[in-house]
């Protein structure tokens, strides 16, 4: 039985509406075009909903909405599950510790959650890059949607072979805007194999805003590199190579590591005659035409 009425007010310390079976249920409806208005008269007075700890609060229908634009959102469980087909989460708050991206393509104009699943909400992304390296231009964390202001991310180079670079292109003409990189040196950024490095969104850069990396030189000129060398065997003198550095380096000071990565006879290293743009590798014995040798060259900030 109801009984309808244009207002009512029940003003008690306390309210009790209760069904006198477990098959009924209390319902509160509307007229069409109205809310049902739940509410206090003063921020001293909160609202609270509580249950039985074996039951469940639900929320069934459209669209939900929580907004407390002067307040905080504090969500406390033993485990937080987000399902969804569409997950747009785009805060500081990451659930998943890792993605992985492996094995990765040799380029990516935008490299997003479309391209690696749940990147949206991870703090770190490991890459295996392709076999001749990898590069991406620009990076939206959550497709279709403007990265956020201060969302970091590390990205871990997990390629084993010196060729498996993985180079972040500085203010690329092929990324999408707003999510281009921004490397203080001022060209693109190679990550070695085994290398990381640690990227935040600044979107007081420019019109759209920037990932800057961090932890490298302000001079000009790339301070990691990774790259192979194939021996043509024309080369003047087989014990004493000259190399040349795929980009400039700032200083002459930069430090080289050397790797037999494919030869017919394993040679020692010495690495002499560096400038900013070439050095010389010095071996124990003649390479052969086709031996290829892997190379690191890293200057410290």
């Amino acid at each position: 039985m109801s009984k309808p009425f244009l207002s009512k007010e029940v003003v008690e310390r306390s309210v009790t509406v209760r069904t006198l079976d477990a098959a009924s249920s209390v319902v509160v409806d509307q007229g069409a075009a109205n809310t049902v208005s739940i509410q206090t008269d003063s921020t001293a007075k909160g609202i609270l909903l509580a249950n039985d700890a074996n039951a469940a609060i639900q929320l069934l229908g459209g669209d939900a909405f929580l907004f407390v634009p002067g307040g905080n959102l504090v969500e406390t469980g033993s485990e937080i599950v987000e399902n969804g087909t569409g997950l747009h989460q785009q805060t500081m708050l990451t659930v998943t510790n890792r993605v992985t991206l492996d094995p990765a393509a040799p380029s990516y104009a935008e490299l997003s959650n479309a391209s690696v699943s749940n990147l949206n909400v991870s703090s770190r992304l490991n890459v295996v890059p392709d076999a001749s390296g990898t590069s991406i231009d620009s990076i939206v964390i959550d497709a279709g949607h403007p990265n956020v202001d201060g969302r970091e991310l590390w990205i871990q180079n997990t390629g084993t072979d010196p060729a498996q670079t993985l180079t972040l292109v500085n203010q690329s003409g092929s990324g999408t805007a707003g999510g281009l990189l921004l490397c203080p040196n001022g060209g693109d950024y190679a990550i070695p194999a085994g290398g990381g490095v640690s990227i935040m969104f600044d979107d007081s850069f420019g019109a759209n805003g920037a990932w800057l990396v961090r932890g490298v030189s302000s001079a000009s000129g790339s301070s990691i590199q990774a790259f192979s060398y194939t021996v043509t065997g024309l080369e003047p003198n087989l014990s004493a190579i000259t190399v040349t550095l795929p980009s400039a380096m700032p200083s002459a000071s930069y430090e080289v590591m050397a790797t037999c990565q494919a030869v017919l006879a394993v040679v020692a290293f010495s690495i002499t005659n560096k400038t900013t743009t070439t050095f010389k590798m010095n071996t124990t014995g003649a390479l052969i035409a086709g031996d290829v040798i892997g190379f690191v060259a890293s200057l410290d900030s």
